[in-house]
C-alpha cells in the first residue's frame, strides 16, 4: 500500500507547522544573545524576571513531557526554556551592579535542581498543579517590579 495515500493532509500540515514553529523558536532570544555578547553587559535585565521566566517556560514544557505529549506540542516551549537558562548564565557572567554572588548562583541552581526532581516525583494525576505555580511566580515578579519602580522614582 502506498504510504502517501494513507497520510491525512491536514495532519501532515499540522506536523509541518509544529516543526517550523520549533525551528523558529530557536531564534527567540537570538537578538538578546547578540546584544549581551556584543556589549558584554546585561544592563536592564532583571534577575527576578529572568528567574520567573525560566520557571514559567519550564513548567509548561515539563507539564507536556510528563503527560507524554508529542515533542511538536512542547518543543518550542522547551527550547525557549533552555534559551532562558542560557540568559541566566550570561547574566551571572556579565552583571556588574550588583554582581551576582556565588551564593545566589548556588541557591538558584540548587532550587532549580530540586524543582526538576519534584516535577518528576509528582504523580501524573497531580501534574496539573505544576501550572498553578505560574500565577504566584508572575504575581511576585510584578509586585517586586512595582516596589522597585516606586521606590526608585519616588
Amino acid at each position: 500500500m502506498d504510504v502517501l495515500s494513507e497520510l491525512d493532509p491536514m495532519a501532515l500540515l499540522g506536523k509541518m507547522l509544529g516543526v517550523l514553529i520549533i525551528i523558529g523558536s530557536m531564534l527567540n532570544k537570538a537578538p538578546l544573545f547578540v546584544n549581551i555578547l556584543k556589549s558584554k553587559s546585561v544592563t536592564g535585565i532583571s534577575s527576578s524576571s529572568i528567574y520567573s521566566e525560566a520557571i514559567m517556560y519550564s513548567n509548561a514544557a515539563l507539564y507536556c513531557v510528563r503527560l507524554g505529549h508529542p515533542f511538536t506540542a512542547y518543543g518550542e516551549t522547551l527550547l525557549i526554556a533552555a534559551q532562558t537558562l542560557m540568559v541566566i548564565m550570561l547574566m551571572w557572567k556579565f552583571k556588574v551592579e550588583p554582581k551576582i554572588s556565588m551564593k545566589e548562583r548556588s541557591i538558584v541552581t540548587a532550587l532549580f535542581v530540586v524543582y526538576i526532581a519534584v516535577v518528576f516525583a509528582v504523580p501524573v494525576e497531580k501534574i496539573y498543579l505544576l501550572l498553578s505555580i505560574n500565577m504566584p511566580v508572575t504575581s511576585e515578579y510584578s509586585a517586586t517590579r512595582t516596589r522597585i519602580v516606586f521606590f526608585y522614582h519616588f
